[in-house]
């Protein structure tokens, strides 16, 4: 379930509970209360005995105001009124130009009087014949219930009805009934909020203990939630970019080392043709070289060492813009046969004069066609030929190259008889920089780039690279590349 429909749900339910609470309660009340007021007017009578007081009290006001409003004024008649509601153990209070006369009690106080008075203030603008006081009054522990009778035509006289309460309006019952409705509220709406403590504030403060560990640099931790809620993807895709960023802080901390040791590599593989150079210039100048033939081979070695360096500085420069995507590549849909003799023919003159003995096979179909650079493969190929030839170092060197065609794919094997590499290090060959043998590597030329860069532009190609190996004995390097 969605933390949306959770929340919307748990607020229905606490607004539905809060409304019955305030129902229950609230029609609890006035229901107590009116009964507590009916029976403590009604007293002991019937309720036909009750209204039919009620309704002779009434008549009598009504008929005497409009015939007699003489008569109001008489102790007779107010004595009258208040023997008809003593049986709602009541009595009558007038109030007759600012003098109060009390009918049917013992009550003689004026301070009562004026509570009375007060407590039955008009609640409207509009006077009413028969109006119910805001407050109860209370005198000597004693609480009183008061009706004012307002004469229309009359201004100078007021009735007031004082019946005295029985019983109290609230009771401890319903507050016994509060505590219950409370605590069931309580019940219900505890693992509410347990849930929703459980979906949204302890996962946040997840959320919040993570940031501030990035925030200090650390990256060494797991965040993992198996909710299917919202704030549980919010913490999957946390984890996803710590784990990114972990992985881009670690390639750049990588990358930095691997420009470190490239410096140093290249500033050995420089410095070491260039004194070369250094030195055998010097021995021209010196006059060392005193005779054509020595200043031949001078020249030669100066010439081949400068032809390296070419070579180094030409590998640094492609493959930086390999690495940087800035490489153009014309691709065109190439005729595989006819780009494989092209192959051999440039291989067996690359390997003339070598010692190396070259077998190659082509399995693909007349009219098979592959989307790549040419010149790119080609590159790669010789790269890889290139590489095999500096370990070769058995008697008899051989080298297989086969072409073929698997599942809509050029598959290109180059194997060779050579050293070999250990299993733990074919996966790091293709790697910028690495060389599986530092100090022979430099003896035998290169940049170390010569694999990173075949393996660029395979990639390029959409393809694949690989190598397989047996120490002493052989190396194939394979790689293969979609037809379209």
């Amino acid at each position: 379930m969605s933390l949306r429909v959770k929340l919307i749900l748990t607020y229905l339910i606490m607004l539905i509970i809060t409304v019955v609470i305030v129902i229950v309660f609230g029609v609890g009340i006035i229901t107590h209360t009116m009964g507590q007021i009916a029976r403590s007017v009604i007293g002991d009578q019937t309720g036909e005995s009750a209204v039919s007081r009620v309704v002779d009290v009434v008549v009598d006001l009504r008929y005497t105001e409009k015939y007699y409003p003489d008569t109001l004024a008489q102790d007779s008649f107010a004595a009258n009124l208040a023997e008809q509601i003593k049986p709602f153990n009541g009595f009558l209070l007038v109030k007759n130009n600012q003098k109060y006369r009390a009918y049917g009690t013992e009550l003689a106080d004026e301070n009562l009087f004026r509570q009375i008075e007060a407590a039955a203030k008009e609640r409207y603008a509009d006077k009413h014949d028969l109006s119910i006081s805001n407050s109860n009054v209370t005198w000597n522990k004693q609480e009183y219930f008061v009706l004012k009778y307002d004469f229309h035509d009359v201004d100078s006289l007021d009735y007031f009805f004082v019946f005295k309460q029985t019983g109290k309006i609230i009771g401890p019952g319903y507050n016994v009934l509060l505590a219950v409705l409370i605590l069931l509220a309580a019940i219900i709406i505890g693992p509410l909020m347990w849930i929703i403590t459980k979906d949204i504030v302890i996962p946040l403060k997840k959320l919040d203990n993570s940031a501030k560990e990035i925030a200090r640099g650390n990256l060494d931790f797991h965040l993992q939630s198996n909710s299917n809620n919202e704030i549980g993807s919010v913490i999957r895709s946390y984890e996803i970019m710590r784990a990114e960023l972990k992985k881009s802080i670690t390639s750049q901390l990588q990358m930095e080392e691997s420009r470190k040791q490239l410096f140093s590599d290249i500033t050995h593989d420089l410095k070491t043709p260039i004194t070369s150079i250094k030195g055998y210039i010097q021995g021209i100048r010196d006059g060392v070289a005193n005779d054509p033939v020595k200043l031949s081979r001078y020249l030669d070695v100066i010439y081949t060492k400068t032809v390296d360096m070419n070579a180094m500085i030409d590998d640094l420069f492609l493959f930086s813009k390999l690495d940087l995507g800035k490489e153009p590549f014309n691709k065109d849909y190439i005729d595989i046969p006819e780009f494989y003799k092209n192959c051999m023919q440039e291989l067996h003159l690359e390997l003339d004069g070598k010692g190396v003995e070259l077998a190659s096979e082509c399995n693909v179909s007349p009219d098979f066609k592959v989307l790549l650079d040419s010149q790119k493969i080609k590159r790669v190929i010789l790269n890889i030929v290139s590489n095999s030839l500096k370990f070769m170092e058995k008697e008899r060197k051989l080298l297989n190259i086969v072409f073929e065609e698997q599942n809509g794919f050029l598959v290109v094997k180059i194997k060779d008889n050579g050293m070999g590499i250990d299993k733990n290090e074919l996966e790091k060959i293709f790697d910028r920089f690495y060389r599986t043998d530092p100090s022979r590597n430099r003896n035998t030329g290169g940049s170390g780039l010569g694999l990173a860069i075949t393996r660029q532009i395979i990639e390029q190609h959409k393809g694949k690279i690989q190598a397989d190996s047996i120490k002493g004995e052989w190396t194939e390097i394979s790689f293969e590349i979609p037809q379209g």
